[in-house]
């Protein structure tokens, strides 16, 4: 039976509150392919985008609905402070046809509460959908 790919997200926060930040390490079948950090700026970023995408699930009782261009957008930003720099190397140093499973595995809860399944690479699917990969989350990093 052949494993397929794992390619690992791994994100921490540093800095203090003010002025905090991610760092995160990708790794493919527990080999490193990058560490780099997003700056405080982008990081904030990240965490509103947290805070505005939970929120869709607390008005009410209705289901949560973003129109198919917000949903591009929101998956397009992602996939590029997160996936975007190592993409290449990653898709061609896995086998041709294989599925992939990505981990998110991260301590600050606001990570793990992103949309992943909306990740939208340049050329391809919402990873959600794409049948090429499957996505994980786990509460801490490493």
């Amino acid at each position: 039976m052949r494993l397929e790919p794992t390619i690992t997200l791994s994100i921490k926060e540093s800095g203090d509150r003010s002025n905090s930040y991610y760092q995160y390490h990708i790794f493919l079948d527990g080999k490193p392919l990058t560490s780099q950090s997003l700056s405080p700026s982008d990081s904030a970023a990240v965490r509103e985008i947290s805070r505005t995408f939970g929120s869709l699930f607390e008005q009410g009782g209705c289901r949560p609905e973003k129109d198919a261009s917000a949903q591009r957008a929101l998956g397009a930003r992602l996939f590029s402070l997160w996936l975007a720099s190592t993409w290449d190397k990653t898709l061609a140093a896995t086998p041709s046809g294989s599925s992939s499973l990505l981990v998110i595995a991260s301590e600050p809860p606001e990570i793990l509460n992103l949309p992943w399944e909306l990740a939208l690479p340049p050329r391809g699917e919402f990873l959600g959908i794409d049948p090429r990969f499957f996505l994980r989350r786990l509460p801490r990093s490493g």
